[in-house]
């Protein structure tokens, strides 16, 4: 029966996303550049990481803390510039 089985078009979406991860990493490694972009992104979402770790009772570092876990949502969303393109 047809609702027995996992939807096609979403295993067909899934099999394209690692498509595309796979590609994109490999264009990543092969600029020291992007690598350089995506060590920083990754640096900075660690900050934001350690950031939201601390207990505290202070509303005003729970604002920084709410703002740091934006700031890393928008650094997980950032992207790469496409290959070639400037950095």
């Amino acid at each position: 029966m047809f609702l027995n089985k996992f939807p096609f078009n979403l295993i067909s979406l899934h099999n394209q996303e690692e498509h595309l991860r796979a590609t994109s990493k490999q264009n990543i490694e092969s600029n020291k550049d992007q690598i350089l972009h995506l060590s920083i992104i990754e640096a900075a979402m660690e900050i934001c990481y350690v950031l939201r770790q601390f207990k505290t009772e202070d509303d005003d570092l729970k604002v920084i803390q709410l703002f740091g876990m934006r700031m890393f949502n928008a650094f997980a969303a950032s992207g790469l510039p496409p290959q070639g393109g400037p950095v």
